[in-house]
């Protein structure tokens, strides 16, 4: 009664009952172990898309989703996103993103985020010590990569305010990605 892979499951029980890799502790690698597809979520350990949403399990489990019913054309946090969407996009189904509007490019044209921050869980807040998603509020903006400026605005209420700004790579993109300057100013434009 070994357990080669320490998924807590019995080689032999892999190999016999639930057809697993005994030395893989995730059999189809959706980032859900064998042990927690078939005891916790009662998803199937040899799929990685157990309702064949286009989502893997393991993601849809990290954000709350289903993933034992096809929920890819829902939108949870009503951005105009659906869950497949968010997935390929590599955001978060339950928080709206914020996605530059044409003509934020410049202070007196700055889009205001105020309405987009958030306490929802988000994996993407945090590092690997802490996730802070929920103690501390939010936004995820997701640039265009179109080598030019991009203004935001957004009011502080209250003085030693913290707030979190989490900035996607470049949507749309051939590299993927695109510097990045925070710079805040203060409601005359002077550079705080």
């Amino acid at each position: 009664n070994n357990d080669s892979d320490g998924d807590t499951l019995f080689d032999g029980d892999e190999v016999n009952t639930y057809q697993t890799d005994p030395s893989k502790k995730d059999t189809d690698d959706d980032e859900l172990d064998d042990n927690v597809e078939l005891n916790t979520y009662q998803t199937d350990p040899l799929l990685s898309d157990s309702d064949s949403d286009g989502m893997p399990d393991g993601w849809e489990v990290s954000y709350q989703l289903d993933p034992l019913i096809d929920d890819s054309a829902l939108d949870p946090d009503v951005d105009g996103k659906t869950n497949l969407e968010e997935y390929q996009l590599g955001s978060n189904p339950n928080v709206i993103d914020v996605t530059e509007e044409a003509g934020n490019d410049s202070i007196a044209d700055a889009q205001n985020i105020d309405r987009y921050f958030s306490l929802g869980y988000s994996a993407d807040v945090g590092d690997e010590n802490s996730n802070t998603s929920e103690t501390i509020p939010y936004v995820s903006i997701t640039g265009t990569g179109d080598y030019s400026y991009d203004y935001f605005e957004f009011t502080v209420t209250a003085e030693n305010s913290l707030a979190i700004f989490d900035i996607d790579y470049g949507y749309g993109t051939e590299e993927g990605s695109f510097d990045t300057y925070l710079r805040i100013y203060d409601e005359s434009g002077n550079l705080l």
